[in-house]
């Protein structure tokens, strides 16, 4: 969500903060922003795998279940890669 728009200035203006609210005793423990925003990030995905969600559509079509050697968090089927630009960035010396 907004966790990619927070540069690392940001980020550690917001846990100087937190950090000082647990000092002065607003808070019970102390908090980080990347858990804030992981959570926050990992609750939002799980919501919106459900089939009634506004944002379902906006999900790629779920890959059939065939016999895998790992546990699949998702499920959906992932994009194919057709292009070679950033493969050949560099022109071949010869």
């Amino acid at each position: 969500m907004w966790g990619p728009y927070l540069n690392v200035e940001l980020k550690q203006r917001i846990d100087a903060f937190l950090k000082r609210s647990f000092c002065y005793g607003f808070t019970k423990q102390t908090y980080e922003i990347q858990t804030f925003i992981d959570s926050t990030m990992h609750d939002l995905f799980k919501k919106i795998k459900a089939p009634d969600h506004c944002l379902f559509h906006l999900l790629p079509p779920r890959r059939p279940l065939h016999q895998t050697l790992r546990e699949i968090v998702h499920g959906f089927e992932l994009p194919s890669y057709k292009y070679k630009l950033d493969k050949q960035s560099f022109p071949l010396l010869n």
